[in-house]
């Protein structure tokens, strides 16, 4: 068990998961965004969640079929040819309840899923 929460000289902090889902027809039909929080006492527990949780996501959107389409431009999109959502997993660094870094784990950018993944791991290190 890793404990989801440490105290520091910068006070109590507290870690926990979530995947934001984002979709877009770029302005035809309203924007859609829904968070998903992943909490738990032990942190690999809510990390196990999460993760069982994000691929039924993406599963749930592409069944969909209105947001799994190609992506376009704004001066090219075409609707019910074009859309975009995307589906980020991310580690949640809450201090004090009022400063919150978020580094994602699971995404589009490789390179910041690179540096959340590097910074996750030094996280799961430090807790005890």
């Amino acid at each position: 068990m890793k404990q989801s929460f440490i105290e520091t000289e910068y006070g109590f902090v507290k870690y926990y998961y979530q995947i934001k889902i984002f979709t877009s027809t770029m302005g035809v039909t309203e924007s859609f965004t829904h968070v998903e929080y992943f909490k738990d006492v032990d942190l690999l527990k809510a990390r196990e969640d999460a993760f069982e949780r994000y691929p039924k996501i993406l599963d749930e959107i592409e069944k969909q079929g209105k947001y799994f389409l190609p992506y376009a431009s704004p001066e090219d999109f075409i609707y019910g040819e074009n859309a975009c959502y995307s589906v980020t997993l991310s580690l949640v660094e809450e201090i004090e309840d009022d400063r919150i870094e978020i580094y994602e784990i699971e995404g589009e950018s490789e390179c910041i899923i690179a540096f959340g993944l590097d910074y996750e791991k030094f996280i799961i290190k430090s807790l005890d």
